[in-house]
C-alpha cells in the first residue's frame, strides 16, 4: 500500500507532466505561421441591392501581404445608415473541429468611413473617386489597397482554417426594420506552421470575384 509521501509524488510528477506538455503545446501555437487565402467567394444578396461587385482581385505579391484591386458599381444614392459585421469561425485540423469565434459589428460605418485602423480604412484610402457618406452613386476603383498579415503569424493559435463572413447592410425602411444585405463575402484561410523563416513562397497567388 502507498504512502501518502509516494501517492504525493506521483501526483507532483502527474502535475509537472501535464504543465510541460501544456505548454510544449503553448510554444508549438507561438511558432511562427504562414497565412494563405484560399478562396473568396461572394455570399448571396438582397436582389435590391444597388451595390455590384463587377471586379474583386486579390493578389499575393508577398508571404504575408495581400494586394486588393476591385471594381464597384454604387447604382443609386445609398442614404440610410449602413452596418457592418463580421462572423469567425475556426476550424482545427488536429482536433477535427470548428468553434464560432467573436462577432465583429459596427452600427454606423459612415461614422467611422475615415477612421484610421478600421477593417476598411485601407480600402477606402485607395478608393477612387473618394468615397463619402451618404454613398453617392458611381463607380468606384480600388487600386492596390494592402492588406498585411504578417502582424497576425505569431498569434498563439494552432493550424487550421479561418472562415471569414464580411456583411454590409442597411434597413431601407426604417419602420420596417426589414433587413437589405448589400455586400456579403466569405473567405477561408489556411493557417500553417511556417517551414523557415528564410524561406520563399510559390508564384502570386490570385482570387478573383468577377460579375
Amino acid at each position: 500500500m502507498e504512502t501518502k509521501i509516494a501517492i504525493g509524488k506521483r501526483l507532483l510528477i502527474f502535475t509537472i507532466f501535464i504543465s510541460m506538455l501544456n505548454w510544449s503545446n503553448y510554444a508549438w501555437n507561438l511558432r511562427p505561421k504562414d497565412l494563405k487565402v484560399e478562396n473568396i467567394k461572394q455570399c448571396p444578396i438582397d436582389e435590391d441591392s444597388p451595390i455590384v461587385i463587377d471586379v474583386f482581385d486579390i493578389t499575393q505579391p508577398e508571404r504575408q501581404k495581400y494586394a486588393l484591386n476591385a471594381t464597384i458599381r454604387i447604382l443609386s444614392d445609398i442614404d440610410n445608415h449602413i452596418y457592418f459585421k463580421m462572423n469567425l469561425t475556426k476550424c482545427s485540423f488536429s482536433r477535427f473541429k470548428c468553434d464560432d469565434l467573436d462577432t465583429l459589428a459596427t452600427p454606423n460605418v459612415c461614422k467611422n468611413l475615415n477612421s484610421p485602423n478600421t477593417l476598411w480604412s485601407s480600402v477606402v484610402k485607395t478608393l477612387q473617386p473618394p468615397l463619402t457618406c451618404p454613398l453617392k452613386a458611381g463607380v468606384y476603383h480600388v487600386e492596390n489597397s494592402f492588406f498585411d498579415l504578417g502582424i497576425i503569424t505569431r498569434t498563439p493559435t494552432e493550424p487550421g482554417k479561418i472562415l471569414v463572413n464580411l456583411s454590409f447592410f442597411d434597413y431601407p425602411h426604417e419602420t420596417e426594420r426589414r433587413k437589405r444585405l448589400l455586400i456579403c463575402l466569405a473567405v477561408e484561410v489556411t493557417i500553417t506552421q511556417a517551414k523557415s523563416l528564410g524561406g520563399t513562397i510559390s508564384a502570386p497567388q490570385t482570387h478573383a470575384i468577377k460579375g
